[in-house]
């Protein structure tokens, strides 16, 4: 919940669906209220069924993860220069 408080958001969300007191994709929403999605981008993993989420900006991946296709995820999701992967 840290990323709804004042300040810069952080380059990217990377957050499971299954949490324990509001979902993922409830996450999103409440972020999407306070930043632009171009500003704070998200990657949603899960092992069930894949949610809608519909954005540019938003991505979801099944587990287990291969980490070349979440590196992928991350660098097509994070605004070119400000995230550094590696």
């Amino acid at each position: 919940m840290l990323i709804l408080q004042a300040g810069a958001p952080p380059d990217l969300v990377l957050s499971d669906v299954m949490l324990p007191k509001l979902s993922g994709t409830d996450l999103l929403g409440l972020a999407r209220r306070r930043y632009p999605p171009a500003l704070l981008p998200f990657v949603l993993l899960s092992a069930g069924p894949a949610p809608r989420v519909s954005s540019e900006y938003a991505s979801f991946m099944s587990k287990p993860v291969d980490l070349d296709d979440l590196l992928a995820q991350v660098e097509r999701l994070a605004p070119i220069g400000r995230v550094q992967v590696g």
